[in-house]
């Protein structure tokens, strides 16, 4: 059972009933069994046991790291907690990945074990940890109810592919009453027939087209390489982003407002601005547990006070800043996969933002002083974005490709043997989708671009369409219906796939 799925929304019809239909204290009750529900019908029963053990095992270190007197002792239960979760991720994650790669640098002939990996596991137990570091920090006092926290583990809209979400703001809305609101419920409906939109006519078809250069990279132009990976960031963004909304949109449903995980991030001027708008949750959660703790560690206190003394201030507080970005994007790149790719990945981020860090600003500095661009123009902002795209797009190669090699094979391609008129002669069309069907997704990724174009400048579109009257706002409605039943579902050329992130 996917979010995508008929048997989904039909899910989602009882629970919604059963929820506004109970006295609304155990409203909570009914959020809870039906997340267990859709994570036996989604995954199968065969990993449920590990979502069970992260559950316990940190509501228990949570209540431990509460009871104990000294922040040694603080710190100890709460290493056990993470131990225990991070330690699961690990073996089912990485396990196979290191031990072949050992068995390479050391000619060893260790079996690699293949686990089943539990639906979700990135996810959960990145949440679940930022809880008990939370708890341990003293932000908040740990849940006393067991199930009550196995419903924030657990929450079902948000466990395939998150976002990753904090404590303080989502808990106490899982466990609150909600009554039933038409305005929320409607902009919810919409959220998710949006989210659909770029699921399934947009992601879902771009798939094709990716799959088919990903196959056949080895035969095709460099423009023809180029042409895939520009359709992977479609498809990535569709999918991710689209999954997101109508997990949102579901929550808005039951009364519950969901972290916001995506802000166009397409129109982003620098890579920096960019994992602030992608992914919004795991960027926050690298920042808050990883960045920080590390900068503001005595070791790299250390490396600081060391460079301002020799080198001199800006760097003492630049260089702590630049490893630390490195470290972190290291992980982000890791937190992806366990392939060589997404290491690759991850240093590509990693070497790019220090050099942010490092560098511009001052440049800026210097540019203020002389003041040779004006960075306050159209021109500045619309370059700024097309740099940071062809920045974005390199980067894709390493997620876009089955491997390392395979991605260095295609960025070489596409600057050694690019042919412009193979984008024009219809090459594109012989691409795994028909003249019809790649032409229908351009169509959808202008009407993507332009209402994407309206938020960016301000236009908030659901209050928008909730100002027009009745019937232009159920024509919108059921344009949007069809299209997704016909072009998405139903479109030439399309499977439903499972969600990209989902996978992570």
């Amino acid at each position: 059972m996917t979010y995508t799925s008929f048997t989904y929304f039909a899910f989602l019809v009882v629970l919604v009933i059963v929820y506004f239909a109970i006295p609304r204290k155990a409203q909570w009750v009914v959020l809870l069994v039906g997340s267990y529900l859709f994570y036996i019908f989604a995954a199968g029963t065969g990993t449920i046991v590990y979502l069970i053990v992260t559950t316990i095992s940190v509501f228990l270190t949570a209540l431990g790291v509460s009871k104990q007197k000294t922040k040694a002792r603080k710190k100890g239960v709460m290493a056990i907690g993470l131990l225990i979760n991070f330690g699961i991720l690990g073996v089912l994650k990485y396990s196979g990945f290191v031990i072949i790669n050992v068995n390479t640098v050391f000619h060893l002939g260790f079996g690699a074990p293949s686990f089943l990996l539990p639906l979700g596991i990135s996810f959960y137990t990145f949440q679940t940890a930022g809880y008990l570091i939370d708890v341990y920090r003293g932000k908040y006092a740990p849940d006393t109810n067991i199930f009550k926290f196995a419903l924030f583990t657990s929450f079902f809209p948000q466990i395939v592919q998150g976002p990753i979400s904090r404590h303080d703001q989502l808990a106490h809305q899982l466990y609150a009453s909600h009554d039933f609101n038409w305005l929320r419920f409607k902009y919810g409906l919409e959220l998710m027939l949006w989210g659909l939109f770029k699921k399934l006519v947009i992601a879902d078809r771009a798939a094709v087209f990716v799959q088919y250069t990903i196959n056949n990279s080895d035969q095709l132009a460099g423009s023809q390489i180029a042409a895939g990976c520009l359709m992977y960031m479609i498809q990535i963004y569709g999918d991710f982003s689209g999954g997101i909304d109508i997990s949102r949109g579901v929550c808005l449903v039951l009364g519950i407002e969901m972290t916001e995980n995506f802000r166009r991030p397409y129109f982003s001027t620098s890579l920096t601005d960019f994992w602030r708008r992608w992914h919004i949750t795991l960027g926050a959660w690298m920042r808050e547990y990883i960045f920080y703790p590390l900068v503001l560690s005595p070791g790299f206190g250390k490396v600081g006070k060391w460079t301002r003394k020799h080198i001199g201030p800006y760097w003492g507080r630049t260089l702590p800043a630049m490893i630390a970005t490195g470290i972190t994007f290291l992980v982000v790149g890791i937190w992806h996969g366990a392939a060589w790719k997404f290491v690759c990945y991850g240093a590509y981020n990693a070497v790019i933002l220090m050099f942010e860090t490092a560098f511009v600003p001052k440049i800026s500095d210097w540019n203020k002083k002389v003041g040779f661009i004006n960075t306050k123009t159209f021109s500045w902002h619309f370059l700024s974005i097309l740099v940071t795209l062809f920045i974005l797009f390199i980067g894709r190669f390493f997620s876009f490709s089955y491997g390392a090699d395979q991605a260095v094979s295609m960025i070489k391609s596409v600057f050694l043997s690019f042919h412009p008129s193979l984008l024009f002669n219809g090459s594109l069309y012989q691409m795994g989708l028909s003249e019809y069907s790649f032409n229908l997704l351009m169509v959808a990724v202008i009407v993507l671009f332009v209402v994407s174009l309206s938020q960016e400048l301000g236009v908030k579109m659901r209050e928008a369409l909730e100002r027009q009257n009745i019937v232009f706002r159920w024509i919108i409605y059921l344009v949007a219906v069809f299209t997704i039943l016909i072009f998405g579902v139903y479109g030439p050329n399309v499977d439903p796939s499972m969600f990209i992130y989902q996978q992570f």
